[in-house]
């Protein structure tokens, strides 16, 4: 009869079982403290962003998506994936001798949802203060905006009494730097018209806008006109008379005349308006 010692044969499969034994379970413990710090830095990514000031309404408006979303669906996610961490550990605690640090994770992955509720009630309190001021700089802007409307409509008024040959110069810089102002107004008034789109409140129309564009317009063109028939004026009598051409000469003048008779149309219309206002009074 032949009889086989197999103990070293069994033994040596023991230790190899029990070496792929604690490498596996030192595998589920390293996805296990990955997993905890991937769920901690989660929490406190909400933190950080939950109590960040936003410093303008577009920051403010996503700051309460991006809350609303973490209370909601993000607590969901992550509530659940505290449970499997949960019971992750209960296997783990029968079999694994966790180092503090590992300990320190575990109970940090766990009282996070307690800790997470304040930090939504103090994000509550910053979002209502940040709308205040924010409405309150909405409707301050909105003030200066049509303040500055009134003293530009006001303004262009002043363009009726232009009438010295000799500023002619300096009233199309005039009329220019009004135009500055009311490229600026329009541009205030786009970024109010965003917030108040951002505040679902009604958008705000500035018809003024058009009118102080369409009256400063004639003026321009009435200004910008003598303006130029002024240097060719003087390029005509002061200058060389060899280089005169009254070929050229004659088509500028025809060109100067049909603007100011185009413009002269305008004013007698606006004329004739301002007598049937005056008559109705």
């Amino acid at each position: 009869m032949i009889r086989l010692d197999c103990e070293d044969l069994k033994r040596g499969l023991a230790d190899a079982a029990k070496d792929l034994a604690n490498t596996l379970l030192t595998r589920v413990t390293d996805d296990h403290r990955v997993e905890n710090k991937s769920i901690i830095s989660e929490f406190t990514m909400i933190q950080t962003r939950s109590l960040q000031p936003p410093e303008n309404s577009e920051e403010l408006m996503s700051m309460v998506q991006f809350v609303e979303e973490a209370r909601t669906n993000g607590m969901i996610k992550l509530n659940e994936r505290i449970r499997n961490a949960m019971e992750r550990l209960q296997y783990l605690m029968e079999s694994y001798l966790f180092e503090q640090g590992d300990l320190d994770l575990n109970a940090e992955v766990l009282t996070w949802p307690q800790r997470i509720n304040p930090v939504f009630d103090k994000n509550d309190e910053l979002i209502e203060a940040s709308k205040l001021d924010g409405e309150k700089q909405l409707l301050e802007k909105k003030e200066k905006v049509m303040l500055e409307l009134e003293k530009l409509r006001q303004r262009v008024d002043e363009f009726n009494e232009y009438g010295e040959l000799d500023m002619m110069g300096q009233y199309v810089q005039d009329i220019r730097a009004v135009q500055k102002r009311l490229a600026d107004a329009q541009e205030s008034i786009s970024w109010l018209n965003k917030e108040e789109a951002l505040y679902k409140y009604p958008v705000s129309q500035y018809p003024v806008v058009d009118e102080i564009a369409s009256s400063i317009d004639p003026f321009f063109k009435l200004f910008n006109v003598v303006v130029k028939w002024q240097r060719a004026e003087k390029k005509w009598t002061d200058g060389a008379f060899l280089d005169l051409d009254s070929e050229v000469i004659e088509s500028e003048v025809d060109e100067y005349w049909r603007e100011l008779y185009k413009i002269q149309k305008f004013f007698n219309n606006k004329f004739k308006k301002l007598q049937v206002r005056c008559q109705l009074l």
